[in-house]
């Protein structure tokens, strides 16, 4: 693997990083990733590791932006040394963005960040707010996104980043802007994907590689079904929208949504909102909110690869899907993605570090417990 330096400018190659001590690289699925890489501190690596300048292993198909830049001396050797991390480019870029202005949007999650980065990055309409001199290619869908449902988008002034990893993580996606240089085209497009089910055809046993850490939680102390809306007004008078759920008695859980800032007379129109128009408006705050109450289900381990798992990653599955894990420590079985892949290098070679998480709540089974 070799690592370059390229320009953020217009993607040229600057250099080869010849002399590091060690490199990490970090994607996760619908979080981007980061990277972070120590070296000494040569005057090729003063010069090159500098904040913006982006970097690029070439058996990856991403690149990261130098976002902060270390130099000090090592207490150990005395020998001056350099560190430098940062975030993958879509994560690094798009949080540079806010949503300018007020996004109602009614679509398949896939158009709405599609039309959410445009609007405010990759095509905005103020040529200041675009990316840059970098070309641009289109954000694709890849084959096996489905039809989604229709989701209520509301938001406004929010960061871009954030919103769009939101989107993701609530309906599975990840969006990955890749490098493509065929020699006479050098561009960054956008990716949009969802994993692969293998859980029939990938059943992964902990046993089989470098268990590092795991662990599983249940939590349902702060868990809401049902939200109380209240809108422009006061007392009396204070437009409210309720949300019920089928569930009753000990089983419903309450929520208070204030939401005094969306009013009916927005500064973006001219027309005031009609009472079932903003009733709509308000109970897609509500639902929004209530998404940070769910009930909190998680099981996360970290797996070194060993090359003895009986599966290859890269070929038998990849990041995003969803696959068949038997945790033999914690004595349970579920579904779980495959959320982050981390290449570590160093003096003493590569290591693949892969991170599985649950998706809420797929736990499928419980191994029975050794007394």
């Amino acid at each position: 693997m070799n690592i370059y330096i390229m320009s953020p400018e217009n993607l040229d190659r600057l250099a080869v990083l010849n002399t590091y001590t060690a490199f990490n690289w970090e994607r996760t699925w619908g979080e981007s990733g980061s990277f972070t890489i120590w070296a000494p501190l040569t005057e090729e690596n003063h010069e090159f590791l500098i904040e913006e300048n982006l970097v690029w292993p070439d058996d990856q198909l991403r690149v990261g932006v130098i976002e902060a830049v270390r130099e000090e001396t090592d207490e150990n050797t005395g020998l001056p040394k350099i560190t430098v991390s940062g975030r993958l480019i879509e994560s690094a870029y798009l949080s540079r963005r806010i949503i300018w202005g007020n996004a109602l949007l009614d679509d398949q999650p896939v158009n709405v960040i599609t039309s959410l980065v445009k609007g405010n990055a990759i095509a905005a309409t103020e040529e200041n707010r675009r990316l840059g001199d970098i070309i641009w290619g289109n954000i694709t869908i890849a084959s096996n996104v489905p039809t989604q449902a229709v989701i209520h988008y509301c938001n406004s002034y929010g960061n871009l980043w954030e919103e769009v990893k939101g989107i993701c993580l609530n309906s599975g996606l990840n969006l990955e802007f890749r490098y493509y240089n065929s020699g006479s085209l050098v561009t960054i497009f956008g990716v949009l994907s969802i994993g692969t089910n293998r859980t029939s055809s990938v059943n992964l046993s902990t046993d089989l590689g470098f268990l590092t850490d795991s662990l599983y939680i249940t939590d349902s102390t702060d868990f809401c079904n049902a939200a109380l809306i209240a809108g422009e007004g006061e007392g009396a008078d204070r437009i409210t929208a309720v949300i019920i759920p089928s569930a009753t008695k000990k089983d419903r859980r309450e929520l208070y949504v204030d939401a005094r800032d969306l009013q009916k007379n927005q500064a973006s129109s001219e027309d005031p909102m009609s009472d079932a128009e903003y009733a709509l408006v308000l109970m897609r705050r509500g639902q929004k909110k209530l998404l940070d109450y769910q009930k909190y289900q998680s099981y996360e381990c970290s797996l070194q690869l060993t090359g003895e798992e009986g599966y290859v990653f890269g070929k038998d599955y990849n990041l995003g899907d969803i696959i068949t894990l038997t945790d033999n420590v914690l004595k349970v079985q579920l579904q779980a993605r495959v959320k982050s892949h981390t290449i570590s290098e160093d003096k003493d070679g590569r290591v693949d570090t892969l991170t599985f998480g649950t998706i809420i709540p797929t736990i499928t089974s419980l191994v029975k417990r050794r007394e």
